[in-house]
């Protein structure tokens, strides 16, 4: 099935388009016009945040990966702002693993700073775009920056704050079906400050902008994954073959009682 090759802009300030020629003889020429997109207000804009994180066990590292989620239809995404649950925590340690803002330009930062990948697909694109998580260096709190390749080479950046407030800012105005960020337990950026196998679960709170001006608020309790109900489960079972042991070990004795009461009886005929 074919792809759309372009859509109109989502938000209804004026746009310029740009065009230059070279021609086989002579100088270069070039052309703009402008037009203003109309009704932006009237789209769609309901984008979905989901979260899973791993069943870590008290201060250990734990996977997370928190997806954005949105229909063909709907307004581009020009600001997302995702808080971090106050039973996740990032390792300091980690910190000051960082690329320069010209290694990142460049696609060339060392892997020490990559603190997991990320994926994008879009109904623009045949393939998803695909790439790493680092951190840049910006000489206070590292950036969260994101080498996304594929069709399109994107390169992102977004705020971590002390207060565990992770911004992206002025995206681009493109469809995205799909947006994940995923931090495995190696190298390790999220600790867990409890047992996350026990409710309740993480609560991540996501607020979007749309390119139209709408704004999307979201609370939402992640998925927890990971050791949490095979656990249980072996738990179960152990406790099924405990009591299975335990009324085999008292039949036995039951045996036991009964042969030796008629080997009493038969010994007491024979007297």
């Amino acid at each position: 099935m074919s792809k759309p090759f372009m859509r109109n802009p989502t938000s209804c300030d004026e746009k310029t388009t740009t065009i230059s020629a070279t021609p086989y003889s002579g100088d270069d020429g070039s052309a703009q016009a402008s037009f203003t997109p109309t009704d932006c207000g009237a789209l769609d804009f309901s984008p979905s945040f989901s979260a899973n994180v791993g069943g870590a066990v008290g201060t250990q590292k734990t996977g997370v990966t928190t997806s954005i989620d949105q229909g063909p239809t709907e307004a581009g995404l020009l600001n997302a702002t995702v808080v971090i649950p106050p039973d996740l925590n990032p390792d300091v340690n980690l910190l000051g693993n960082r690329c320069s803002p010209a290694a990142f330009e460049a696609s060339a930062c060392p892997p020490s700073t990559v603190m997991g990948s990320a994926i994008a697909t879009s109904p623009l694109l045949t393939q998803p775009l695909a790439g790493n998580v680092i951190f840049v260096d910006t000489g206070g709190v590292p950036d969260i920056g994101l080498d996304l390749q594929g069709q399109l080479h994107l390169l992102l950046r977004g705020s971590l704050g002390f207060d565990k407030v992770v911004k992206f800012s002025g995206l681009p105005d493109i469809p995205i079906a799909h947006f994940a960020l995923t931090f495995p337990t190696s190298p390790g950026l999220l600790t867990a400050s409890r047992n996350l196998c026990v409710p309740p679960a993480p609560n991540f709170h996501a607020e979007f902008q749309g390119y139209n001006g709408a704004n999307t608020i979201l609370d939402v309790p992640a998925t927890v994954e990971g050791s949490c109900h095979p656990l249980g489960k072996k738990c179960k079972k152990a406790r099924k073959k405990k009591k299975h042991k335990h009324r085999s070990a008292s039949e036995a004795k039951k045996k036991h009682k009964k042969k030796s009461c008629k080997k009493k009886r038969k010994h007491k005929k024979r007297h």
